[in-house]
């Protein structure tokens, strides 16, 4: 049988130490991380992080649902 990979997310708010458990799962495994929002198109992390910009809350989620797409599309399907 064919070994599949494993998709992992890790999520929660600001501050909880996200990115330094990223690091240590993929220092385990030997696997490649991204990151989101904005892990591979730059310009949609600007435009959320960017206090000056006020979205609406439809907006945003628009904005993360399209990145999380392209990351899966480009990044993570071709990976498993």
């Amino acid at each position: 049988m064919k070994k599949r990979g494993a998709y992992v997310t890790l999520d929660g708010p600001d501050g909880v130490r996200k990115s330094l458990q990223a690091e240590r799962l993929a220092q385990a495994s030997l696997s490649r991380l991204t990151r989101e929002p904005g892990g591979h198109i730059h310009e949609i992390r600007k435009i959320l992080l960017d206090p000056l910009v006020e979205l609406t809350p439809e907006a945003e989620v628009l904005l993360f649902s399209a990145d999380r797409n392209i990351t899966l599309r480009r990044i993570v399907e071709p990976a498993l």
